[in-house]
């Protein structure tokens, strides 16, 4: 896993970790209550447990190979498949991490 993969992978290990702190605040629906970027937000909790799980896939299908030639850089297996070789990390990990930019070990080289 790429340092960009493994981050998003921490982000992720983050969010799951703040469903722990979802409230019952209506009949209908539990929500989950945190903090994005200063902000306080609430999401209902299996909306926010489906997009985890969404992100959690499309990390999965974007894993890093390293190239034969040079195996300190490599290519995503996905994007290659669909004809837009590359230097990894792909377009897609990288707009995976746009909404951890904010974080302190979000990388500048790491944006799309």
């Amino acid at each position: 896993m790429d340092e960009l993969a493994q981050f998003i992978d921490a982000r992720l290990a983050d969010d799951t970790r703040s469903l722990g702190t979802a409230q019952n605040v209506s009949r209908a629906y539990t929500y989950a209550v945190g903090t994005m970027q200063g902000t306080t937000v609430l999401m209902a909790a299996d909306r926010f447990r489906s997009e985890i799980e969404s992100k959690r896939s499309i990390l999965a299908a974007h894993r890093t190979e390293p190239y034969d030639d040079d195996p300190t850089i490599g290519f995503c297996e996905e994007c290659q498949r669909g004809g837009a070789a590359g230097i990894a990390p792909c377009a897609t990990l990288r707009q995976l991490g746009v909404p951890y930019a904010s974080h302190p070990d979000y990388r500048d080289e790491w944006r799309p």
